[in-house]
């Protein structure tokens, strides 16, 4: 019989022990790789470094769906790779961030498949993902996939570095996957068109999207042909802070719909982002916050055929190439936009705007462009309020807004302004315009002698409010007569020679018979016969217009 001391000693062991945090473990030492179960059971063992793939895959294969395999810390060398197709969970040991210099669990691929294989293409999956491991092609030859999900719901992927591959990450026809803190590295290849991380669908009906998507903190570096691609057929994505130091290729391309991108920070893009494509509608994407910063003579931001959207809060640095390249926009919004040129080139835009409706730049900062800060071509629903433009426009003959073939647009309330002698404000051109108003804007410092122009055939248009380019004007204006003048002045302060003149007289003596002539300085009233002399008895009310 035992005693109750023992007995309770013997309790409280049970009770108190440590239960595995998983269903098997993966280890090795110099020589053997071997896999056990949560009670110590072996599941596989071989020789370390040329068994440890068919190791893993024993592990893997003996769980079920839900159960966590853990890869203890160490380089597992893969002869091939590895299907994952019941859930599970692989999670590496020992894993900390860049300053710890510590990769903790390592996969080591170099062949033309896939290293970690979740799903697969004939059924769907629930749960399961990797966490907190580093996926590496040693090769001199970048091939393969490190990490693939198909047709897998619910799954996570946290805490993974990913390099030297063709493509590094790749997420097809997944519900509400969770992807959190990922290094894509040296990945992407040009030459088979193959992005350094893929989010896609399966096929074409609902089933077969992915959609639900969130995707946090994912970081690339030196990669290839795209970095991020986002294909047609997705719905519904979220993706917070995207960081890309990349080799001039294209940082993201966006062909999905209901998308919502936050704090982006692209170097070296070709272009930094494009949304849309030719042949293919892109609905309802949201871009805010970020820095887009682009290869020398390449545009930062190319967007076509794109419908409902909206890019805010960006800072757009333009090394020769348009700020903003686009096309077939309908609906679209730029709000605070900063866009700062670094090299002057000519017939480079900020904005560079071609066929569409609905278009809005609104609260923006666009400085040193050295051709035109915004080109506008057959627009019809353009609004352009509240920017302010720095010294733009230094091409020859080019103006700071130009508006060609346009429709029902308004250029108000903004500021233009230039502290350069040689490069003064040329702010508005507007050709074949209908419906086109410039009101309400502020010009100063040096001025163009010609700072707004309409030319071509112009419909229903107008240029009035602006201050620094005065297109109206009016006041009182008093005359002392001698009995002998019978011609007065008012400087009337307009860019030009009124089209439209309005003199009305105030007192008796200024109501003889006259006529109003005028001329690019001056408004002349001139009497017949001269009025009575007399001290300020001559008054008169007058409008100009140009």
């Amino acid at each position: 019989m035992v005693d109750s001391i023992s007995y309770n000693l013997a309790r409280r062991a049970i009770l108190e022990r440590t239960i595995p945090s998983y269903s098997a473990i993966v280890c090795k030492d110099g020589s053997t790789v071997w896999a056990e179960d949560a009670s110590g059971k072996t599941i596989a063992s071989g020789e370390a470094g040329v068994d440890d793939a068919s190791v893993i895959q024993n592990a893997i294969n003996s769980l079920e769906s839900g159960n966590v395999m853990r890869l203890k810390a160490g380089v597992y060398k893969l002869s091939e790779g590895l299907q994952i197709q019941k859930g599970v969970h692989i999670v590496g040991e020992g894993y900390k961030s860049d300053k710890d210099h510590n990769l903790g669990a390592v996969i080591e691929y170099e062949g033309a498949g896939v290293a970690l294989d979740f799903g697969g293409s004939d059924q769907f999956y629930c749960g399961g993902g990797a966490q907190n491991i580093t996926l590496r092609n040693p090769s001199t030859t970048k091939q393969g996939t490190g990490i693939r999900f198909q047709r897998v719901a619910l799954l996570r992927l946290e805490h993974v570095r990913v390099q030297n591959f063709k493509t590094g990450v790749e997420i097809a026809g997944c519900w509400e996957p969770y992807v959190s803190d990922i290094q894509v590295a040296e990945c992407g290849d040009s030459a088979s068109s193959s992005p350094a991380m893929k989010v896609a669908a399966m096929g074409d009906t609902s089933a077969d999207q992915t959609n639900n998507a969130h995707l946090i903190n994912l970081h690339f570096g030196g990669c290839e042909y795209i970095a991020l691609s986002i294909e047609t057929n997705c719905y519904r994505l979220t993706f917070k802070g995207i960081t890309a130091e990349i080799q001039y290729c294209i940082g993201i391309k966006n062909l999905a719909h209901d998308v919502d991108f936050t704090n982006l920070e692209i170097y070296g893009g070709n272009p930094c982002l494009q949304l849309g494509d030719s042949g293919v509608h892109t609905h309802r994407v949201k871009i805010s916050s970020g820095t887009l910063y682009g290869k020398e003579d390449a545009n930062v931001v190319r967007v076509i055929n794109l419908f409902d959207s909206s890019l805010s809060n960006l800072v757009i640095m333009p090394v020769g190439g348009h700020g903003i390249d686009g096309g077939n926009l309908y609906r679209v919004a730029f709000n605070g936009i900063i866009i700062r040129s670094t090299k002057d080139a000519t017939d480079k835009a900020g904005f560079y705007l071609e066929n569409g409706r609905q278009i809005n730049v609104v609260g923006s900062h666009i400085k040193d462009v050295f051709s035109r800060a915004i080109y506008a071509y057959n627009i019809n629903g353009l609004a352009i309020t509240g920017c302010t433009f720095e010294e733009c426009a230094k091409q020859t003959g080019h103006y700071t807004v130009h508006l060609e073939s346009c429709y029902n647009a308004i250029v108000e309330g903004n500021t233009f302004y230039s502290s350069l002698a040689d490069y003064p404000v040329r702010a508005v051109y507007a050709k074949n315009p209908t419906n086109v108003k410039v009101t309400n804007n502020i010009l100063y410092g040096y001025l163009g002698s010609n700072p707004i122009s309409f030319a071509g055939t112009i419909t229903d248009s107008k240029v009035a409010g602006n201050i620094g380019y005065t297109t109206e004007n009016s006041g009182v204006a008093t005359f002392s007569g001698d009995g002998a003048t019978t011609q007065f002045s008012i400087a009337h302060g307009l860019v030009s020679t009124p089209t439209k003149v309005l003199v009305t007289p105030m007192t008796a003596d200024a109501a003889s018979d006259f006529y109003v002539t005028a001329d690019d300085t001056n408004i002349y009233i001139n009497y017949k016969s001269a009025p009575p002399s007399g001290t300020d008895n001559l008054k008169f009310s007058w409008y100009a217009e140009v």
